[in-house]
């Protein structure tokens, strides 16, 4: 899979920009993504997080844990409840990521609040920190995927002595959160799942009674292999849906015999999880659609024209001649990736 991600990226260099990313959505009324699922667990953690918000003395609180450990759905729950107890008028999302530098942070605010922000670099902060100033109502700013530091007062703009204005940061790696930017006591860790709500999560997924006590036992020893891992169990779950006995044992055996890939912030329980479920999509179109997708960086809004316009210039789409058919097509294929949890839209 890795090879053919390589020989996309290589066959990328040909193609010219024939789309920008759209502007994101503002996040004034947060809704939780269709299907999710508030685990006990992820929503007492939640009312923790809305605690220390709630707190006058504290504008930073952070997030971390692995990879895989559903930081951002927990998020989203976060939000939900700030908003719905009105401890702030407005939660701004802004997704940093591995690829999105300081400038990308701040347009990001700028584009949710509609205001166009300074071409140069110089300014841009005081801009920023001056128009969250003069806003009124108390203001939650989350940045979702720190990969490094920043000073978000002078490096960004955010003026976190402005009274009502507070920052929700998540990241995996909790040093990143702690030596500089955040009180120790003000971050909080998402750990993995345990043994039993592992199992349960798993079940309520997949939606299944065991036929026998063989199928049962197999699919205990898939769950394990997830290592209580949210984003694993879900995937897993739903590669294996109503596959027979035979999928599930070479499924495990797959994921006891995957190779570590050492991948920076991916966990090889994760990578495992995700190759399987790309292993058992229908048909190459979905898989090639999914190498296309995972060419772009991390956190990029990719169209659905952009999209079309890709799988039909590389001729990847069987049987499709009209731009119309194509459309049709690429949606069906998107549906399908999402369902399988490779893919957020």
């Amino acid at each position: 899979m890795v090879n053919n991600i390589l020989e996309l990226i290589n066959r990328r260099k040909n193609f010219v920009e024939v789309g920008c990313p759209a502007p994101l959505p503002d996040t004034k009324n947060t809704i939780l993504p269709e299907g999710y699922q508030v685990l006990g667990s992820k929503k007492s953690l939640a009312e923790q997080i809305k605690g220390a918000l709630e707190k006058p003395e504290v504008n930073k609180v952070g997030v971390y844990g692995m990879g895989g450990v559903e930081k951002t759905c927990l998020l989203n729950e976060v939000k939900k409840l700030v908003l719905e107890n009105k401890l702030f008028d407005r939660v701004i999302d802004v997704v940093v990521g591995q690829s999105n530098d300081i400038m990308q942070m701040q347009q990001q605010i700028g584009d949710i609040l509609n205001k166009e922000m300074p071409k140069s670099k110089e300014g841009r902060a005081s801009f920023l920190r001056n128009m969250l100033v003069e806003m009124k109502g108390n203001i939650l700013i989350v940045f979702d995927d720190l990969w490094k530091e920043y000073d978000l007062i002078k490096e960004v703009g955010i003026p976190l002595s402005k009274e009502g204005c507070k920052v929700l940061i998540t990241s995996r790696d909790e040093n990143i959160l702690t030596n500089n930017m955040i009180n120790g006591n003000d971050c909080f860790e998402v750990t993995c799942l345990n043994k039993k709500v592992s199992w349960t999560f798993f079940k309520t997924i997949i939606d299944y009674q065991f036929n026998t006590v063989d199928m049962e036992i197999v699919a205990k020893e898939v769950v394990r292999e997830c290592g209580g891992l949210p984003l694993a169990l879900d995937t897993i779950a739903k590669a294996l849906k109503e596959k027979p006995i035979d999928c599930w044992k070479d499924a495990l055996t797959k994921l006891k015999n995957s190779i570590p890939m050492n991948i920076k912030g991916v966990t090889d329980k994760v990578y495992a999880s995700l190759k399987l479920s790309y292993d058992y999509l229908d048909g190459e179109e979905a898989k090639l659609l999914f190498l296309i997708c995972s060419v772009f960086p991390d956190d990029y809004y990719i169209s659905t024209k952009d999209l079309q316009v890709y799988a039909m210039g590389m001729r990847l789409l069987k049987g499709i001649n009209t731009w119309g058919d194509a459309r049709n097509s690429i949606i069906k294929l998107l549906d399908h990736l999402t369902s399988s949890s490779l893919l957020q839209l």
